[in-house]
C-alpha cells in the first residue's frame, strides 16, 4: 500500500543552483520485500510493510535480527508511535512546514525531535541517480550526555529509503548517535 504525500521544498538543478518549487506530491511507501540496502556498517534486508500499518516498514538489521521502525526511520516504542506518526504525517502533507515531537527510544532515552523539509535534491547510489527529499532533523537528548544535533537526512520516496544522512554534532556526547553516511548500493527483488 502507498500513501501520497504533499511537500512544499527547493528544488536543486543539475547545476547547484536553487530554485523554489510548489507543492508537490511525495509517495512514501515502505521498501518491498526482498529489497537490500547497503551501507557501510553491511545490509539491511526488508521484508515489507506491517500489515496493520503501511508506515510502519520491517527489515533484517544488520546482525539480520528482524526491526520494525515507523517511516523507515524511528524504531518502535509504544510511548511515541503515536506523536512521531502524527508530526511526521503532517510534515509529509504539507500541512506543515516544521514539525516537533518528542520521542522515546526503546532503550529509553527521551529526545525532542525538529523535522523541516529542506529540498529536492539528486544523488547517486551504486551508479544510479535518485531523485530524493532532503529533510533537516535536530535532535535534543534530555539525558545520554545532553546530545544536540542536527542531521540532514536524504530520502528516496520512491523506494522508502533513507539513503544519506550527514550528521552535525552541537553539542554533548556522540556515543550511540548516528554517523553520517551514504548507502553504497540499492538492490531491488
Amino acid at each position: 500500500m502507498r500513501a501520497l504525500w504533499i511537500y512544499a521544498g527547493v528544488l536543486m538543478t543539475g547545476f547547484g543552483s536553487v530554485t523554489t518549487a510548489g507543492a508537490q506530491p511525495v509517495t512514501f511507501a515502505c521498501p518491498r520485500a526482498g529489497v537490500i540496502e547497503e551501507r557501510g556498517l553491511g545490509k539491511l534486508q526488508y521484508t515489507g510493510p506491517a500489515a496493520n500499518d503501511p508506515m510502519i516498514c520491517n527489515r533484517l538489521n544488520y546482525k539480520n535480527e528482524p526491526e520494525s521502525r515507523l517511516f523507515n526511520f524511528y524504531l518502535l516504542e509504544s510511548s511515541s508511535n503515536a506523536a512521531v506518526k502524527s508530526g511526521l504525517t503532517e510534515l509529509f502533507a504539507g500541512r506543515q512546514a516544521k514539525v516537533s515531537f518528542d520521542y522515546t527510544s526503546p532503550t529509553r532515552y527521551l529526545s525532542h525531535e525538529t523535522w523541516s523539509i529542506l529540498r529536492r535534491e539528486k544523488i547517486t547510489v551504486g551508479g544510479k541517480p535518485l531523485d530524493t527529499v532532503v529533510f533537516d532533523r535536530e535532535t535534543l537528548y534530555e539525558s545520554r550526555g545532553a546530545f544536540h544535533g542536527r542531521f540532514v537526512q536524504w530520502l528516496d520516496p520512491k523506494s522508502g529509503l533513507w539513503v544519506k544522512s550527514e550528521t552535525n554534532v552541537i553539542s554533548g556526547q556522540v556515543n550511540g548517535q548516528p554517523q553520517s553516511y551514504q548507502d553504497r548500493s540499492i538492490t531491488l527483488p
